[in-house]
């Protein structure tokens, strides 16, 4: 994949010009990706849609919203409205520990007890009697190859959130939780086997490294360097000033049932707009949050002969190539029904949410990866890695 950074993109970018303006129609490409935004809100039980699609290869942006964010049709989605974007907090989190290790205050093969208390730490992997959280390493955490259960998929979990809707979630009862109420999948670095856990506990060492509230950290780190205006981690700061629309579990309106986003924490708990979450994903293969060497790492997919492992989906470090026809497309998949990601050849950034568990995002990934014609992009193979973030650490 030479070329991986690219140049066209940045977290405030001069627009290129148009890689093919005379054969690129983009009066066909709105009335395509409008037929799919139309097609996606059909989908049974969902009350919202969402999609922008930003090409500045192209010159070319397009964001559309259909139906209500409300879901009671009284308050109209726009482009402008927030959601959960529930995993795709997943590829923050990764790589603000990959910020970390740049600036040399963490190793990927560092390993639990390095940086979490031994009492945590020799609790949350026992296996046949036998602790193993000290060999728990923390590309193993964010790479989904920890051994470690997913609490997040388990009905208790939902249970108990319904159980206790109005509840704030602190980071340590997360964790807790996961700790006595479930059991390991296998021993460390053998298995594929995707952990919401993992990533709580990867963001407890964020934290540990840190010494700041992870969700400060995002801030300080991403969110503010490329202008993310619009996104903040529900439940645990002050929410930005953006109308957010309402996420649903089939018919359950999470929010009419009052459960507090903060139960997602640092596996999923932020909430964006489908624009910043292109400016996320262009400013990350754009060199703005991490160097060539560190993007290449984060795309390195479990090895294929691990088992657990799906075929074709190459999950890296918090990043993952779609089923869905998408053979150069790198992104990740929400719960509520949203998808974010980035073409790297051809420097497209897309970003969509239904606010709909049961939705299917494949469908729309497929239909929006065809719609997006072939063209060059003079400037997708050229290496840059300028405006890389500075650290606060």
């Amino acid at each position: 994949m030479a070329g991986l950074i690219t140049a066209c993109g940045s977290s405030a970018p001069a627009s290129p010009e148009p890689a093919n303006p005379q054969t690129f129609d983009a009066a066909a490409l709105d009335a395509e990706l409008n037929r799919i935004a139309d097609g996606a809100l059909a989908q049974e039980g969902v009350p919202s849609f969402v999609l922008r699609v930003d090409a500045p290869c192209l010159g070319y942006t397009f964001e559309t919203a259909r139906g209500f964010a409300d879901g009671e049709a009284e308050e109209p989605m726009t482009p402008g409205h927030g959601f959960w974007t529930a995993s795709t907090t997943k590829t923050m989190t990764s790589v603000i520990v990959l910020q970390l290790v740049e600036r040399g205050l963490l190793r990927l093969e560092d390993t639990l007890i390095d940086h979490l208390p031994a009492d945590l730490v020799d609790r949350v992997h026992v296996l046949d009697g036998v602790s193993r959280g000290r060999e728990v390493r923390v590309d193993q955490l964010i790479g989904h190859t920890s051994g470690l259960w997913d609490h997040a998929s388990a009905g208790t979990f939902f249970a108990t959130l319904l159980d206790n809707p109005g509840k704030f979630w602190i980071p340590d009862e997360l964790v807790e939780w996961a700790t006595v109420n479930g059991e390991p999948v296998g021993l460390p670095g053998e298995q594929y086997h995707y952990s919401d856990f993992g990533y709580l506990l990867a963001g407890l060492i964020i934290e540990s490294v840190t010494g700041e509230p992870i969700h400060e950290v995002y801030r300080r780190l991403i969110f503010e360097p490329l202008g993310m205006a619009s996104t903040f981690q529900g439940g645990h700061e002050e929410r930005a000033n953006v109308p957010v629309a309402r996420p649903f579990f089939a018919t359950l309106d999470i929010v009419d049932l009052g459960i507090d986003p903060s139960f997602d924490w640092a596996a999923g708990g932020v909430i964006a707009t489908a624009a910043d979450l292109n400016r996320f994903y262009a400013g990350l293969f754009s060199g703005a949050l991490l160097s060539e060497e560190s993007v290449r790492m984060m795309l390195r997919g479990v090895a294929p002969d691990v088992p657990g492992r799906v075929p074709g989906r190459e999950y890296g470090l918090g990043i993952l190539k779609p089923l869905s026809d998408g053979e150069d497309w790198r992104g990740h998949s929400g719960f509520w029904g949203s998808w974010a990601g980035h073409s790297i050849a051809q420097n497209v950034t897309v970003a969509f949410s239904t606010s709909q568990s049961e939705a299917s995002r494949s469908d729309i990934q497929r239909a929006v990866f065809a719609a997006i014609p072939d063209f060059e992009c003079a400037d997708g193979t050229r290496l840059s890695t300028q405006g890389e973030a500075e650290s606060s650490y």
